[in-house]
């Protein structure tokens, strides 16, 4: 994870009888990578898929390498990390990928994991042969939209059988296909728990080039925490079973009963709810691009939740007194435009409703009051609790006296 040292922010400086600093040049782009040859697939390609439109209010906007979601508030996230990562257990080939972890999600417990993983299915293929026709399989699903598929790639999960199913419902995202569904693993017969159930997410890109899987836990009221945990009010019994095998009569009746609790009147107790994780789903965008190796190591910090989410206007701090600049961009290189007083007054862009992450800033699309000036500035540093923009109330004077 990339550390970030606690520093004063070039963005603000406090008030002084110096003249603005000097505009500095815009940073030269660098090039786009060129998206890795994919391996042909006999399966006909999946319609293009039209973008939902994805309901607010939104909690964090996150933007890593080519990967942008939209968290949204009822997940209780406070901030999202993002790392290059690389897999090789059992591959023949590294295999690089982006996970992408929310913190702060806690459901279940304060260790929970929510993470979205994001492969090259090129890269996917070298590194386990196999997986090209796991992948028309899973296209072909897609494609078809089986009300009751006998199994979903799962291709993260290894090791165990998924048993179960509940709740299969074909989501899009922005640009690709996906089903969204609560599995059940196990390596041998045994009982449901919270702490082993996901409402898990697999999708494929319109043009066949990056997998997607996602888990996020969730809190089933009717499920003990783990296997130890007594069984909650109208939880079902797990069964004395007479073999080891999932085909077990008494297995097989129990995990009917799971399911159809699952599938009915019981999944509207679930935590978060289904509508809150599928709106998560909907709003992640993947722009072409490879995902490069590098080492385990290797990784990024990307932004905390901003105090201006869901607010129209916002003011220069004047405790202590700040003096924001207005840029071009939203990243250090970008020119500077202005420099504003403590107390101006901006109003936030309704063509970018969240915020950019760069160069360790939150970034707003702004037009300031006082001069008619559009351009963008920093909300403030992840190191630096002093936020340089502060949100002026629904009613009443901004910023107060």
């Amino acid at each position: 994870m990339l550390t970030l040292a606690a520093c004063s922010s070039p963005e603000s400086t406090p008030v002084s009888t110096q003249p603005p600093p000097a505009a500095t040049a815009t940073r030269a782009p660098s090039a786009t990578p060129q998206p890795t040859a994919l391996p042909t697939l006999t399966v006909a390609p999946i319609p293009t898929v039209v973008p939902s439109a994805v309901p607010s209010p939104i909690a964090l906007a996150v933007d890593y390498e080519n990967i942008h979601l939209l968290v949204p508030d009822g997940l209780g996230v406070n901030g999202a990390e993002g790392r290059t990562l690389m897999s090789a257990a059992g591959a023949v080939a590294p295999l690089p990928f982006y996970k992408i972890a929310l913190q702060n999600y806690s459901p279940v417990t304060p260790d929970t994991d929510a993470s979205l993983f994001i492969y090259a299915v090129a890269d996917y293929v070298k590194a386990f042969p196999d997986f090209e026709a796991k992948f028309q399989a899973l296209q072909t699903l897609l494609a078809t939209q089986p009300a009751a598929p006998d199994a979903i790639l799962d291709a993260s999960r290894s090791g165990a059988k998924q048993v179960s199913r509940a709740q299969v419902s074909y989501v899009d995202f922005q640009n690709g296909r996906g089903v969204r569904f609560i599995p059940f693993y196990a390596q041998m017969p045994a009982p449901f728990s919270n702490e082993l159930i996901t409402y898990t997410y697999v999708g494929v890109t319109n043009d066949g080039q990056f997998y997607v899987v996602a888990h996020l836990s969730v809190r089933i009221p009717f499920l003990p925490l783990n296997f130890k945990s007594d069984l909650p009010q109208g939880g079902v019994p797990f069964p004395t079973l007479t073999s080891t095998s999932f085909d077990d009569p008494q297995y097989v009746d129990y995990l009917r009963a799971i399911n159809t609790k699952l599938n009915t009147e019981a999944v509207k107790e679930l935590e978060p709810d289904l509508n809150t994780l599928d709106t998560l789903s909907k709003s992640l965008r993947i722009d072409p691009g490879t995902i490069q190796s590098v080492s385990p190591e290797a990784g990024d910090f990307l932004c905390l939740r901003s105090g201006l989410m869901n607010t129209a206007k916002a003011f220069a701090s004047l405790n202590p007194p700040r003096m924001p600049r207005l840029r071009q961009g939203p990243n250090l290189n970008a020119e500077v435009i202005e420099q504003l007083a403590p107390g101006d007054l901006v109003q936030l862009s309704s063509d970018n409703p969240a915020p950019v992450c760069s160069d360790n800033h939150l970034w707003w699309q702004v037009i300031v009051e006082k001069s008619q000036q559009a351009g963008w500035i920093a909300e403030g540093t992840e190191v630096d609790p002093e936020r340089f923009l502060l949100p002026c109330p629904a009613a009443g004077v901004c910023p107060a006296p």
